[in-house]
């Protein structure tokens, strides 16, 4: 009879160094983090293994690269085409709840722990609109756009659905200069 041997990582033959880790995916793409522990810098990037492309995310470097061990990325949307490429990111932190990414164009984010981006606990991708969901069951939606240059910007928030309890006011937050 053979003896049953429990799966382990080194009986893996990965060509992803350890410091490696999957932090999202949509469709074929993967969002990958690579932990450089010893200057404590993580850099960010896309990779297809199916086409073999990788898309560097350097406007994510600048933002998140050098966070706290406490950050995480709590979720990741991709939209890449050859016509249109978008990248959202959901973390963990109220100073970039959500952040907006067209490669080689820049970022957008919203103001330090502004409303309702620091209630949003989900988030979904469908045309130009990025639905959030709160903790409250409020739903917002925001739209969208890209400037001259590319930049994505969220440029509306319509509050769709609020809880009984929520506020009726709901402040947009929103600012032309917020972009890296």
């Amino acid at each position: 009879m053979q003896e049953y041997t429990p799966f382990k990582r080194s009986n893996i033959n990965s060509s992803f160094p350890d410091r490696l880790r999957c932090v999202g995916s949509t469709d074929s793409w993967l969002a990958l983090d690579y932990a450089d522990d010893k200057n404590k810098i993580h850099t960010y990037f896309l990779h297809n293994p199916f086409s073999k492309e990788v898309v560097a995310l350097p406007e994510l470097d600048a933002i998140v690269g050098n966070s706290s061990e406490l950050f995480q990325i709590r979720k990741v949307l991709i939209r890449l085409t050859p016509d249109d490429q978008l990248v959202v990111i959901m973390t963990n932190n109220w100073n970039y709840p959500i952040i907006l990414i067209r490669p080689g164009k820049g970022a957008w984010l919203p103001r330090p722990q502004a409303t309702p981006f620091i209630n949003i606990i989900d988030i979904v991708l469908l045309g130009n609109r990025l639905y959030g969901i709160t903790q409250a069951e409020d739903l917002f939606s925001l739209n969208i756009s890209f400037n001259a240059d590319g930049l994505p910007t969220v440029t509306n928030i319509k509050h769709h659905i609020r809880s009984g309890d929520a506020d009726s006011i709901v402040e947009s937050d929103l600012d032309e200069d917020q972009h890296t």
